[in-house]
C-alpha cells in the first residue's frame, strides 16, 4: 500500500481475514509512526517501507518495535521522461523553492546582482498551485545547475529528476540541520550540500558540468527498473 489510510485500513482486513499472505504499507501513508493513530503499527502490517534511511532512523528511534520491519526503499525514476534533449542549450541556474519563498527571492536577487540568469519553480505554493511535470523538464534543459531550497526530503524524487535531466543539484542545508542530509541520495556524482550564500557563489564559481555525473548516476541506481527490482527483492 503505497498511499492512504482509508485504503490501508481495509487491506488490513483482508490481511486478517487471509485475503492476502503479506501486506507491506509505506513510503507515503505517514511521516512518523505515531500519525493516524499509530496505524503503521498494526501487528497485520508485515513490512514498514521508508524512502531512506534517514526515515528509517526516524520512524524506529520514535518506535523501537518497528526495528527489523522498517525497509528502505527508494522510487526510481522515468528516465526516458526525464530526458535531456540531445543538445541541450544549458544557460541557467534553476532554484527549486519548496516552501522557502523568502530565501528563493533573495538568492534570486544575489545571482542575479551576479550576472547569473536564473529562474525559480515553487512547490507547494497554494496561490500558484502545483507545477505541471512537463513544466520543470522544460526549466531544466536549460539549467547549468538546480539550486534545491528544503529543510528536509524523506527521498528527494525532484532532486532525482534532475540528475536524471543529467543536472547537478546544489542543496540548502539549514545551520539547524547541518549534520541531517536534506537531500539523501546526494552525492559527489549529483551535487554539493551550501549552507550560506558565499559558499554557494565560491561552488558556482568554481562549476564545471565535467565535475559531476548526475544522469549516470540515476542510470546505475534509480531508474524505475532497478528500484521496482529492489523492492522485489526485499519482499521475497
Amino acid at each position: 500500500m503505497l498511499a492512504g489510510p482509508d485504503i490501508l485500513r481495509e487491506a488490513i482486513a483482508w490481511r486478517r481475514n487471509g485475503h492476502c499472505q503479506q501486506l507491506w504499507a509505506g513510503p507515503n501513508i505517514v511521516d512518523h509512526p505515531h500519525q493516524l493513530d499509530g496505524i503503521i503499527l498494526s501487528p497485520d502490517i508485515d513490512g514498514v517501507v521508508v524512502a531512506s534511511d534517514n526515515m528509517r532512523q526516524v520512524f524506529e528511534t520514535a518506535e523501537p518495535s518497528l526495528a527489523g520491519r522498517t525497509h528502505v526503499w527508494p522510487a526510481g525514476v522515468d528516465e526516458q521522461y526525464w530526458k535531456p534533449r540531445s543538445v541541450p542549450h544549458r544557460d541557467s541556474l534553476l532554484i527549486y523553492n519548496k516552501r522557502m519563498p523568502n530565501l528563493a527571492r533573495r538568492l534570486e536577487g544575489v545571482l542575479r546582482d551576479c550576472r547569473y540568469s536564473c529562474a525559480i519553480l515553487s512547490y507547494g505554493e497554494k496561490r500558484r498551485g502545483k507545477y505541471r511535470p512537463h513544466e520543470f523538464r522544460a526549466l531544466l534543459d536549460r539549467a547549468i545547475a538546480c539550486i534545491f531550497l528544503t529543510f528536509n526530503e524523506p527521498q528527494g524524487i525532484a532532486a532525482a529528476e534532475a540528475w536524471s535531466m543529467d543536472v547537478p543539484t546544489f542543496a540548502y542545508r539549514a545551520e539547524a540541520v547541518r549534520n541531517v542530509d536534506t537531500i539523501p541520495y546526494l552525492t559527489p556524482d549529483t551535487g554539493h550540500y551550501w549552507s550560506d550564500t558565499d559558499e554557494l557563489l565560491t561552488l558556482l564559481a568554481a562549476f564545471s558540468p565535467h565535475l559531476f555525473r548526475p544522469r549516470s548516476w540515476v542510470l546505475a541506481n534509480m531508474t524505475d527498473t532497478i528500484c521496482a527490482s529492489q523492492l522485489i527483492a526485499v519482499m521475497r
